[in-house]
This record gives structure tokens, C-alpha cells and sequence, in this order.
């Protein structure tokens, strides 16, 4: 959305403050692992988020390139696949809600 939009007229800081308040708390845990995410400068949090990115990109071409089967850890836990499919729903809900945020801000800048 970034790329197409080009940040919507808005700052690298409200992206990251927009993007990481709308991650659940488990996921924000992730991203403070290294320390307090927010207190990064823009460009720090823009460069950690690229780095995740392009680290799953590379996860995922390996996970193309040798499939592994489907792996039950237990009766009661969900598979690997069924983990996967629930992170894109929270991602797609997050665009969602991300897209709906954007749109908020944008008719509050036209009315001022």
C-alpha cells in the first residue's frame, strides 16, 4: 500500500505509530524483542520492518523450494498450514483496519 500511495501524505513516524498500534500484543512483542520499537527513529523501525520482511520473503522461497509436509505437533494444536492462514487473516484485518484508519485521517484533514 506504501509503494502504491506513496505513505498517503503522512509522516514515516505516524506509518510506524498507525502500523504498530494496530498489531496485537503478541506481534508488538515480537517487534520489541530488540528493545522498545517506537523509541527507533523512523528510518530505524522502516529498515527493522524491511529486514523482517525480506527475512520471510527468504523464509518462504526455501519453504517453495522444498516443501516440507503437513506437521501435527499434537491432537489438541493446530498444524503449520492452519498457523499460516490464521497470521494472513489478522494481516488482511490489519490492512483492513490500517485502510479504515487512513481514511479517517484524511477527511479530518479536509475538514480542517
Amino acid at each position: 500500500m506504501l509503494r502504491t500511495c506513496y505513505g498517503h501524505g503522512l509522516t514515516k513516524g505516524a506509518i510506524v505509530q498507525i502500523f504498530y498500534h494496530g498489531l496485537d500484543d503478541p506481534t508488538q512483542e515480537i517487534l520489541d524483542a530488540g528493545g522498545i520499537f517506537l523509541y527507533n527513529t523512523p528510518n530505524e523501525a522502516f529498515k527493522i520492518l524491511e529486514d523482517k520482511v525480506i527475512l520471510k520473503l527468504d523464509f518462504s522461497d526455501d519453504s517453495q523450494n522444498n516443501p516440507e509436509p503437513k506437521i501435527v505437533v499434537s491432537a489438541g494444536e493446530s498444524n503449520l498450514n492452519s498457523d499460516h492462514a490464521i497470521l494472513m487473516e489478522k494481516f488482511k484485518a490489519l490492512t483492513t483496519k490500517f485502510d479504515s484508519e487512513f481514511l479517517k485521517i484524511r477527511k479530518e484533514l479536509k475538514e480542517m
